[in-house]
């Protein structure tokens, strides 16, 4: 069987752990504390999703949208997990945008789910 690949742009490391161990049994998480760390990821590796935070410590996760999707090099659906809601604008260029308060586990690993099977 086929695992996917997961990338998960946080710098919360107890959030990547809880979220790797949500993900068990579903795909592979692979973790990238930072924006640069998240790049090199996206420009090398083959990916199925990336899961971004908006605030990281050498920038916007936002930032990473540019490199994803229909507009970039890569075509790895994009989804953002993060503190706050962000602008429509925004959640129009991701497959989901869930707020971190607002979701439980069982909702993420749903959302997470049904964006890697879509393929």
């Amino acid at each position: 069987g086929y695992t996917p690949r997961l990338l998960y742009v946080e710098d919360d490391t107890d959030l990547v752990r809880v979220v790797s161990a949500l993900l068990d049994g579903v795909a592979e998480v692979v973790a990238a504390p930072t924006l640069k760390n998240a790049r090199q990821h996206i420009e090398s590796e083959r990916l199925d999703l990336v899961v971004v935070d908006v605030d990281l410590p050498d920038g916007s996760g936002l930032d990473l949208l540019a490199l994803l999707g229909d507009g970039g090099p890569s075509t790895t659906p994009a989804m953002i997990f993060s503190a706050d809601q962000v602008d429509a604008s925004i959640t129009a260029k991701v497959e989901a945008a869930l707020v971190k308060s607002k979701t439980s586990n069982s909702e993420l690993v749903k959302t997470i789910k049904t964006l890697i099977t879509k393929k």
